[in-house]
């Protein structure tokens, strides 16, 4: 009898755990439909597909985890799209010209969108009941989505973004400590 009921509560488990991942697979396919899109509009292939792959798989297993963390995925690729946007922006028009002289936008985009995510990503967390678990899986999201839009312009602007996230971060990172 007892045997009966742990076999009907392991598949009971199994199925629950199977629906979640089906749920988080299915979930999560706008990142990859994101990947997509930024390798068509700038033409180039390689980066945004492979990041948009690995943020694909991340949306995965934090939705599947749940919790937090999973509830953060959304927020983290939406506030992502800031440094994306500002990636793609200085892909396409690459420069600024005033008067006699002439400016990259690459970095002024994408610190300018890793700032404003990570002002976001450090608020959300702020707001949350578990501030740590939320800020590093937006964080994550964020970084990731950004990257994508980033990396068109090449490592400085992922980096450039990191550290933008980063430094929009620290402020409210300095109020949950204080919060303790």
């Amino acid at each position: 009898m007892q045997a009966e009921e742990s076999l009907l509560r392991g598949r009971a488990r199994r199925a629950y755990e199977w629906g979640r991942l089906r749920r988080a697979l299915g979930g999560s396919i706008p990142t990859l439909l994101v990947g997509g899109m930024v390798a068509a509009l700038v033409r180039e292939w390689s980066w945004p597909l492979v990041l948009g792959s690995i943020l694909y798989l991340a949306s995965v297993a934090l939705l599947w985890f749940g919790r937090s963390p999973g509830r953060s995925v959304l927020p983290g690729v939406v506030y992502g799209l800031l440094p994306l946007t500002g990636g793609v922006i200085a892909r396409l028009h690459g420069h600024v010209c005033m008067g006699m002289s002439c400016y990259s936008t690459c970095m002024f985009y994408c610190v300018g969108g890793g700032v404003l995510a990570g002002l976001l990503v450090g608020r959300l967390a702020f707001k949350s009941d578990s501030p740590t678990a939320v800020f590093m899986s937006a964080a994550a999201t964020a970084l990731l989505t950004g990257a994508i839009g980033s990396s068109c312009v090449g490592l400085h602007g992922i980096v450039g973004m990191a550290l933008g996230i980063g430094l929009g971060a620290v402020p409210h990172s300095l109020r949950l400590l204080g919060r303790r």
